[in-house]
């Protein structure tokens, strides 16, 4: 061998293993100094069916096959310059060529190896491994080469997507700053977010990250959430008003008071929810295995008739005709970009095969209280006796419901302030769990409850208020009883509130043909009575947790493709059992938990957007498997009718790989165009100097 070629030998190994070196590297790159992922950071949930162990297992399995592609990436560029290098130059590196080609595929051929001898089943791997083979004995070094190439990037693509996909969005919603600044005694220190506790009160100034979830004690901002709700406006709030940790305070000063902090706060429970997806992607290898193995056998016959009719170099060619490595990468690319779509319309999907799923729903039911209705009923009518007024009858509920939490007692006061009424803070406020409260207030014994608390104390109800309950109930509705002394002084009418969007989510889904239906724990008469308001003909009332999952599993045996979409702890079971299921942001932990979509805006109005999305992703999967098999046809049916060459055939087969990858990437890329644009609309805010207020805070 001359000295020329030991050179450029040398120097294509030198550089191979340069490029091994750097794409081994295991070391992530490290986040700015002033940011820390909480849902990293955060401890690790007790272990479920080894789930907490799952995501360190995960990444190992995922670091193990990005070093084999690695290595398949140099390896076959290596061969690749070295074919190159023999055909047009330097006759005696071919062998070392066919060598490193060979080496570079020795994961096709153990795959090859295990479905002939293992399996004993005709696999797309057999196929491609006497692809390779066939070319080297035939003498096209070159396409060899380049096939192999093209593998390993397709593999490389495929899992830089996958992972970078993830991260990004784990990034969206768990990046947090490290330090913030508290507010104690008048005075700002700053302290690191690990130790900020419940309670505590952050100051958040234009420009930054709020990194709690809390409520507004003072100030006013305006708020861009669009990383965690979709909305490209800001939203001003004020005191009183809720914030989420990751959103970016655009002007205005706030000071919070914690709420949830760290791992607790929305964003790194998405965070971990996004950590802990896996497995969408091996579905769609499996499709794409089986429409590769389906053409094993037709490609094998038309090789061996090519191989006595046209020659060496048209059996080769049809042994590659099989394109089905490219539904193989494009698909989870494609699925990859929709989740990505998914959760920027503020949709969580735990799993990308449910777009597939959404296809099938023909029928959607929905649980009754807090999916169709609020958990937070309304005041409506308020009904008093003797000379007492309403507001004055409204202001003595309130005062007595002034320090509870439940949904029925922030209606009361809601509607109380919205009447301007004063609440001053009660005396010696006692709550008889099952009945309802009692108070002293300026020196009078005021009880708030139930009939069943009224007659337990000894408050007589007039039979006209004893009939507004019973025509209240039929209804749907109920009555709250309010007695000063001992004496009934009024009660107040309390509404389920249906959630505002319903009638244009029901109308969507309608549009769509979908049979919709109300499951609910409730009695009969709300539940009926809510049926007919929304003009749903189908319901089920009074039904225990474990009949809802009996009934999603009846209509599925009568071939129905059911959609559950519920909140609560009564539904997970029915959840599970559905072959798509939905909860909302906020909802029970169970819930949320077991659905497989979560709505994060915490109301149905993005149902339609989700299947719209479902929409969209069948589209662009059939585009996907149109441009592969049919370039395959395409290049199978050139062989016989055209005579094309083997690198023209490799011309077919890339031209299809870079328009799969196109179609995969094209929502995506719809995406950053009109969010680009919508950006270019708004006015840009400045925020004020990092620096400039530096001298008016202590450090700690």
């Amino acid at each position: 061998m001359s000295l020329p070629a030991l050179l450029l030998v040398g120097a294509v190994a030198y550089a191979a293993r340069r490029l091994l070196r750097y794409l081994d590297d295991p070391e992530p790159a490290s986040p700015p100094s002033d940011q820390v992922d909480t849902a990293a950071a955060a401890p690790a949930a007790p272990p479920t069916d080894d789930l907490a162990t799952q995501p360190a297992a995960q990444a190992d399995e995922a670091g193990q096959a990005d070093r084999e592609i690695n290595r398949g990436l140099v390896t076959s560029a290596a061969g690749l310059s070295l074919a190159l290098l023999g055909t047009f130059a330097y006759p005696l590196l071919i062998p070392f060529s066919s060598a490193v080609t060979l080496y570079s595929s020795l994961p096709l051929f153990r795959r090859a190896s295990a479905a002939l001898f293992v399996e004993q089943r005709l696999r797309v791997s057999i196929l491609d491994a006497l692809a390779v083979v066939t070319a080297q004995l035939g003498g096209f070094y070159i396409a060899s080469a380049i096939g192999s190439l093209t593998y390993h990037a397709g593999c490389k693509l495929l899992l830089k997507t996958e992972d970078q996909s993830r991260r990004k969005l784990v990034t969206v919603f768990s990046t947090q700053q490290r330090t913030v600044w508290l507010l104690r005694d008048g005075i700002e220190l700053e302290t690191p977010l690990d130790d900020v506790q419940v309670g505590d009160l952050v100051v958040i100034h234009a420009g930054q990250t709020v990194p709690v979830d809390g409520f507004i004690l003072e100030g006013s901002a305006s708020l861009d959430q669009h990383l965690l709700t979709g909305e490209a406006q800001p939203d001003d709030k004020g005191e009183g008003e809720r914030v989420l940790a990751s959103t970016l305070v655009l002007s205005g000063r706030i000071v919070v008071q914690v709420e949830k902090t760290g791992a607790a706060t929305v964003v790194a429970q998405i965070g971990q929810a996004l950590n802990a997806t896996a497995g969408y992607r091996t579905e769609l290898e499996h499709r794409s295995e089986r429409i590769g193995d389906a053409s094993v056998l037709p490609l094998l016959t038309m090789s061996a008739l090519a191989l006595v009719t046209l020659g060496g170099e048209s059996a080769v060619i049809l042994l590659g005709c099989n394109f089905a490595d490219n539904i193989r990468v494009a698909g989870p690319l494609g699925m990859l970009n929709f989740m990505n779509l998914a959760a920027q319309r503020s949709i969580l999907l735990k799993d990308g095969r449910v777009l597939e799923r959404l296809q099938e729903i023909d029928t959607v039911v929905f649980d009754k209280t807090g999916t169709l209705t609020l958990e937070q009923p309304v005041v409506g009518a308020v009904h008093t006796c003797g000379d007492i007024d309403a507001a004055a009858l409204l202001g003595w509920a309130a005062m007595v419901e002034r320090r509870q939490s439940h949904p029925l007692a922030r209606a009361i006061i809601e509607r109380a302030q919205q009447m301007t009424v004063p609440i001053p803070e009660p005396d010696d406020v006692r709550c008889e769990v099952g009945y309802g409260l009692a108070a002293t207030i300026q020196g009078r014994r005021v009880q708030v409850g139930s009939a069943r608390f009224m007659a337990r104390v000894g408050v007589a109800i007039p039979p006209e208020i004893e009939a507004l309950q019973t025509a209240l109930h039929a209804q749907g509705s109920s009555l709250v009883y309010v007695s000063i002394d001992d004496r009934l002084g009024g009660a107040l009418e309390i509404h389920p509130t249906v959630r505002s969007e319903m009638p244009q989510v029901l109308q969507a889904l309608r549009e769509r043909g979908m049979k919709l239906c109300i499951i609910s724990g409730d009695h009969e008469a709300p539940t009926r009575r809510l049926a007919a308001d929304l003009g749903i003909e189908s319901y089920h009332a009074e039904v225990l947790p474990a009949d809802k999952a009996s009934l999603v599993l009846q209509l599925q045996e009568q071939g129905h493709r059911v959609c559950y979409i519920g909140d609560g702890l009564n539904d997970t079971i029915a959840l599970k059992a559905a072959t798509c299921s939905i909860s909302l942001r906020g909802a029970a932990t169970a819930a949320t938990d077991t659905a497989q979509i979560i709505l994060l805006g915490g109301d149905l109005g993005t149902l339609p957007a989700l299947f719209t999305l479902s929409d969209e992703y069948r589209r662009n999967a059939r585009y996907g498997d149109i441009l592969s098999i049919g370039a395959g046809a395409v290049c199978a049916g050139s062989v016989f009718l055209l005579h094309i060459g083997l690198f023209s055939a490799i011309a077919i087969y890339n031209l299809s790989f870079v328009a799969s990858i196109a179609n995969a990437m094209l929502p995506m890329l719809r995406q950053r165009s009109s969010t680009a644009g919508s950006r270019s609309e708004q006015p840009a805010t400045t925020a004020p100097p990092s620096g400039s207020r530096g001298e008016m805070r202590l450090l700690t």
